[in-house]
């Protein structure tokens, strides 16, 4: 059975189900704009994620297989760089979630323009392969895939368009990023939310026992669960520019180095004079994942903030704040601070200010030194020629 997959933009896909495979055409189309391309690319993207779970039984064709989680990888990482620019539609909470094992999970979507019959979920594992969870019809009953239907809850309210994902007894396998995603339809364009980080704490079991009753000698076991890597709190160094990057490049980078930490749920922040950037500002560059250390029993981050000298020796004051969500929803915040004493043309900033405000109050003793040389000038003349009035008169 053949499936005819259409855009306005000139691609014309096959999908047969019975090869799981996916076959695209581009007609010649008129000159195609940037929203066209996106749609293009996601409607892609929706055909591949349904083509993995139409693949219910046994085929000889492995090759298939691999070749499309391969790239459902590539076009998930290039639909999450797209849909940023349509991220205000679907706003994503919380961002940070960390659980014990055997806690609750619960993840919120609420769409912000116009409404959209259907809100799918998705999982994104370590590997960056997507995983299609289920999907909900306006408020009607959720449909869920295999290995969700048991312990993951959607449900969806039409007054606030809010759409919530609910895990019952989150597992350590359930340790990944979660994404909820608007749609017109099934095969259509998805509108996706920021995504929610789930981390599941590992814990690990141990057998005690104490002393009830020394006439029977009765001796009670029981076991009790200990977390299996301690919570850490991070270890937040910043570092300043090098005078040769500063004298040779023009440049000031600031690298806020972030280590010792656990769970990995780190969210950093840059402030520059009291005033905070936007998390999409392009001078900005954070790594994308942290970096196991100690044994595999903490994590370590990175973030560059770079800016033109000039603004470098302007600013007072460069902050580095990072959130580290360790249970649930709640944060540590802890912030640090790197002072900025630069030098223009030679000399440090506190001078060259220094000499400003003296300059500033010179300019204005000459000016006032003026105004009163002309009062004083203008006088002698009114007198002057009062004088020769007098004379002549």
């Amino acid at each position: 059975m053949e499936q005819q997959i259409s855009s306005t933009s000139g691609w014309r896909c096959v999908l047969d189900r019975n090869l799981a495979r996916l076959a695209c055409r581009q007609a010649p189309p008129p000159r195609k704009n940037g929203v066209e391309i996106i749609s293009v690319v996601q409607r892609l993207l929706m055909t591949r994620l349904h083509l993995m779970n139409l693949r219910s039984r046994p085929t000889s064709r492995t090759s298939v297989k691999s070749d499309a989680k391969m790239r459902l990888i590539v076009f998930g990482g290039f639909l999450l760089a797209l849909s940023g620019s349509r991220g205000d539609e679907v706003r994503q909470w919380p961002t940070l979630l960390a659980l014990n094992a055997r806690g609750s999970a619960e993840m919120n979507c609420v769409q912000e323009g116009t409404l959209r019959d259907n809100m799918l979920w998705y999982r994104q594992s370590a590997d960056g392969s997507f995983t299609l969870i289920g999907y909900i019809y306006l408020a009607g009953e959720a449909q869920y895939e295999e290995g969700f239907k048991s312990g993951f809850s959607i449900t969806r309210t039409m007054e606030n368009k809010k759409s919530t994902l609910k895990i019952d007894s989150v597992k350590l396998t359930d340790s990944a990023i979660y994404f909820c995603a608007a749609s017109t339809s099934l095969h259509n364009e998805n509108y996706f939310g920021q995504g929610t980080k789930l981390t599941v704490l590992a814990y690990s079991g141990h057998f005690g026992g104490r002393l009830l009753s020394s006439k029977f000698l009765l001796i009670c076991i029981h076991i009790y669960a200990r977390p299996e890597h301690d919570v850490k709190d991070p270890v937040t160094t910043i570092f300043g520019p090098s005078p040769g990057e500063l004298k040779d490049k023009k440049k000031a980078t600031v690298v806020c180095l972030v280590t010792a930490f656990y769970p990995d749920n780190i969210k950093i922040h840059w402030v520059v004079d009291g005033t905070e950037l936007l998390p999409n500002d392009s001078r900005v560059q954070t790594d994308r994942n942290s970096t196991l250390e100690d044994g595999n029993k903490s994590y370590s981050i990175s973030s560059r903030f770079r800016l033109p000298a000039k603004d470098w020796a302007q600013s007072q004051k460069v902050e580095c704040k990072v959130d580290h969500y360790q249970q649930g929803t709640e944060k540590k915040t802890k912030t640090e601070v790197l002072p900025i004493k630069a030098e223009i043309c030679g000399i440090s900033k506190e001078n060259k200010m220094h000499s400003m405000k003296e300059g500033k109050l010179m300019y204005l003793i000459l000016t006032c030194k003026s105004v009163f040389y002309g009062i004083f000038i203008s006088i002698i003349a009114w007198k002057t020629k009062t004088s020769y009035s007098k004379i002549f008169d």
